[in-house]
């Protein structure tokens, strides 16, 4: 029994001996965390001092900068100051001085800027402003490239200048001018060169172009009277056998009361109808037979004048039907 409780004591002694120990492990442990802790503080409180230096510098600087621009605006309001005083006095002064009679500023009156013309208005100008090249009756050839003279004299665009002189020159009488060896003159009538034979050839094209179809739209007004002709005599060849169909149908009407109209006719009204659809027919014949061959003595005994043409045409047709 002695002997066991020694080695009881002896295992609690061990087994504080190893508390002791571990706990002192932990102290440790803790203890340099501290330390570190405390050497990191050092090294934010060490920080935290420069920046209060800088900021303590930075403070220094914003303070002479303040005293500068105070100084600054000291000076500045003297200048203002002195300024004031001087405007004042200069009022003054002026104040006691007559003011100066003002001369009145004369109105500048502003030029209207010429309308662009129409190449046919700027051609008429040329008539009075180049007299001795542009001319109304007889014409002269002009000379070769005289639309570079006149774009360089002119204050419209080349285009416009182009087109006036197109005007001129495709008139008739100018190419009729257009003649081998004629003499060409410029601007002021003075001789530069002769017209050669393409110049001839290339102008009495254009002239019987023109000519083409001048006599081409004559043809055509003709051909548009003919037919306007044409087309009242009809109208008016169907008109006269509507009235007559009209009158038969109201004979019909009287004769035929209280009967059906088709059960009515007697053989006069039937007669009269016939005859209204012969006058039609008749009509008709007549008016295609206008343009025929087998009307071509009528055609050859008109005149050249539409109206005439037309007046006889009609009188023709009214002559077939019957009328005075």
């Amino acid at each position: 029994m002695t002997e066991q409780a020694p080695a009881h004591l002896i295992r609690q002694l061990e087994d504080q001996t190893q508390r002791l120990i571990d706990c002192l492990g932990v102290a440790h442990r803790q203890l340099a965390t501290s330390q570190a802790s405390q050497a990191l503080l050092e090294q934010q409180a060490r920080a935290l001092e420069t920046q209060r230096y800088e900021l303590q510098e930075a403070c220094r600087r914003l303070s002479e900068q303040n005293d500068t621009l105070a100084q600054h605006n000291q000076r500045l309001q003297a200048r203002l100051d002195d300024a004031g005083e001087q405007q004042s006095a200069a009022c003054s002064d002026s104040a006691l001085e007559p003011e100066p009679e003002r001369k009145p500023v004369p109105e500048l009156k502003s030029e209207p800027v010429p309308a662009t013309p129409s190449p046919q208005a700027l051609l008429k100008e040329w008539y009075q402003r180049y007299d001795k090249a542009f001319f109304k009756g007889h014409t002269q050839p002009l000379k070769v490239g005289i639309h570079e003279a006149l774009a360089a004299a002119e204050p419209w665009p080349e285009k416009l200048v182009r087109r006036a002189l197109a005007c001129y020159v495709n008139l008739p009488r100018y190419l009729k001018a257009v003649r081998k060896d004629a003499q060409r003159i410029d601007l002021q009538g003075q001789p530069a060169g002769t017209v050669d034979q393409s110049a001839e050839a290339h102008a009495q094209g254009k002239l019987a172009h023109l000519q083409a179809a001048r006599s081409g739209n004559q043809g055509s007004k003709e051909k548009i009277a003919g037919r306007e002709a044409t087309r009242r005599a009809r109208a008016r060849g169907e008109g006269v056998g509507q009235e007559k169909t009209g009158q038969a149908k109201t004979g019909q009407t009287k004769s035929g009361v209280g009967r059906h109209a088709t059960k009515s006719n007697t053989p006069k009204e039937r007669q009269a109808g016939t005859a209204v659809d012969s006058v039609s027919s008749q009509a008709s014949v007549a008016l295609n037979n206008l343009g025929q061959p087998n009307g071509a003595s009528i055609g050859e005994r008109l005149p050249k004048d539409p109206a005439k043409r037309m007046q006889l045409k009609l009188d023709a047709l009214l002559a077939r039907h019957g009328k005075p």
